[in-house]
């Protein structure tokens, strides 16, 4: 339930953006196909707010109520994280993404704001901008949730 959660509230977010942040048209001959690299930015930046909500989710997910307080190596968590309810051991793509997943997206996304400051032109008022970036959110979360159920898998057998 909180993956569909995060995935609205994902599409919320960059529906909101595009609907406050767009110019109005003019009729100047605006351009209203989006480059290659316009659709990548727009993937790239939905993917890292995926990425982030999942590893919110999955970090909300890990409490001692689920894991163990011992290394249990038969279900393959051996590595300890310490999270906001207590220490609690989880198998190492838990570990990794509670460790490292937020800086990875975070820093992903404002590489990604860094570089179209910099150098590209986005064009704002293109229509298929939030499906872009929602649809790379959607695939950040099912692809986390996909691998994060396989590591749960290969862990225990």
């Amino acid at each position: 339930m909180g993956l569909i959660f995060s995935v609205l509230l994902c599409g919320a977010i960059i529906y909101l953006r595009w609907l406050f942040g767009r110019v109005r048209p003019s009729n100047s001959g605006s351009r209203s196909q989006l480059s290659w690299y316009e659709q990548a930015i727009a993937f790239a930046s939905g993917a890292c707010l995926g990425g982030f909500a999942f590893v919110v989710n999955l970090s909300g997910h890990l409490t001692p109520r689920h894991r163990p307080f011992t290394p249990d190596d038969g279900l393959g968590y051996i590595y300890y994280i310490d999270g906001k309810y207590g220490g609690i051991y989880g198998n190492h793509f838990e570990y990794l993404v509670i460790t490292y997943g937020v800086w990875v997206t975070w820093g992903g996304l404002m590489l990604i704001l860094l570089i179209q400051k910099l150098r590209l032109r986005i064009n704002y008022e293109s229509r298929s901008l939030p499906l872009l970036a929602f649809a790379g959110s959607t695939f950040s979360i099912a692809l986390g949730y996909a691998i994060w159920r396989v590591s749960l898998n290969v862990a225990q057998s």
